[in-house]
């Protein structure tokens, strides 16, 4: 007979959770730079417009070229 497995988290789930926690505050960090970066308050809406148009991007590159579906919030906005 084996020995019960150990309950808890392993070095997997603390490796997952670092990771969870890195790409959150790179996004935090992303969504806070043009405010920083722009001092006049049309670049900071071309900035805002860039991010937020890249996200779109990003989405439709993932449903439409991975996963081979089609969005129409995309074809909304």
């Amino acid at each position: 007979m084996s020995a019960p497995a150990a309950s808890g988290r392993g070095a997997a789930g603390r490796g997952a959770l670092v990771g969870v926690a890195l790409v959150a505050a790179l996004g935090l960090l992303l969504l806070l730079a043009p405010s920083f970066l722009f001092d006049t308050s049309f670049r900071l809406g071309v900035a805002r417009t860039a991010f937020s148009m890249a996200g779109l991007v990003a989405t439709w590159s993932l449903l439409a070229g991975i996963a081979g579906q089609f969005s129409f919030a995309h074809v909304a906005l």
